[in-house]
């Protein structure tokens, strides 16, 4: 009994130890919001001026709004950034399937991959994963001129087929399906084999839902990667130019007569479909999906 308030003494500096640690994060994580959220109301309040409105002051609020016409800079985006005859709506196509399609075969593989790895056992098992993780630590520097050489020899490049090259099955998505499969119990895959389940029926009834929020957060994130990236369009397919290679293109032509607003409001065009999937599906890519047990 006599330890009673030395055990509580303990609890409330522990206590106040959590409480002082979670005040901190919290106070680093909502400056980091803040900047994020003042970068894209810099963008958005910008997309929104005239030229002489940019050219006189860059963080002042558009005051003049377009004379009346507050979308002027998006009509002009929409016109204007054109690369070799592909317009906005060509370019918006090809960010589509470029992203979409790149994101589902490289995680569709990945977790192809860590499924048979983490679930199976066979000769050359811990091999493949050792080279998983081997593969992540080499330097990647200097490979462009033979990976271009490749893909040429391959006759991918400037072609769909080019997403072909998303089907590797290893990287870091890997090793989070591999863990994610991990976590789930063998005894689903020999309950469903009992009642009579096939190899294919067991992945894709029984496993496939179990790990399908991290795969569908890896799609995501994978998606925006993609919709972002303007090297890799810009490097392979030249007749496929995305909205993120248009606009750097754009930028690079103009770089001393450049309409910063016009820039601005094709900046938010490209950036509006990954603000809009992210705030769909927040709650799917930070809280998980528990599935039901074994019974009894």
């Amino acid at each position: 009994m006599n330890n009673v308030p030395e055990i509580n003494k303990k609890r409330k500096e522990k206590n106040l130890s959590k409480n002082v640690t979670f005040v901190i994060v919290f106070i680093v994580f909502a400056i980091y919001a803040a900047t994020v959220i003042y970068a894209l109301f810099w963008l958005l309040s910008n997309s929104f001026k005239t030229v002489a409105e940019w050219d006189a002051n860059k963080f002042d609020l558009p005051k003049a709004f377009l004379k009346g016409n507050p979308i002027a800079n998006y009509v002009s985006a929409w016109k204007e950034l054109n690369l070799d005859g592909v317009g906005i709506p060509g370019m918006l196509t090809n960010s589509v399937w470029y992203s979409v399609g790149g994101a589902f075969i490289g995680a569709w593989f990945c977790c192809m991959t860590a499924y048979i790895i983490s679930k199976y056992n066979f000769i050359g098992k811990k091999a493949i994963y050792a080279v998983a993780i081997f593969q992540m630590i080499l330097p990647i520097v200097g490979n462009l001129p033979a990976t271009y050489k490749m893909y040429n020899d391959l006759h991918i490049t400037n072609s769909p087929l080019l997403l072909i090259v998303n089907a590797g099955g290893l990287g870091g998505n890997f090793l989070i399906l591999y863990a994610a499969f991990q976590g789930v119990s063998d005894s689903y895959m020999d309950a469903a084999r009992i009642d009579g389940a096939g190899q294919y029926s067991v992945f894709f009834k029984i496993m496939l839902p179990q790990v399908f929020p991290a795969m569908f957060a890896i799609m995501l994130m994978g998606f925006i990667g993609t919709w972002n990236d303007y090297m890799g369009p810009l490097l392979y397919l030249e007749d496929f130019p995305t909205l993120a290679t248009g606009l750097m293109v754009f930028e690079q032509e103009m770089v001393y007569d450049v309409n910063m607003p016009v820039f601005f409001a094709g900046s938010m065009l490209l950036i509006v479909p990954t603000l809009a999937l992210f705030a769909a599906f927040s709650d799917k890519i930070l809280t998980s999906v528990s599935m039901g047990g074994l019974k009894g």
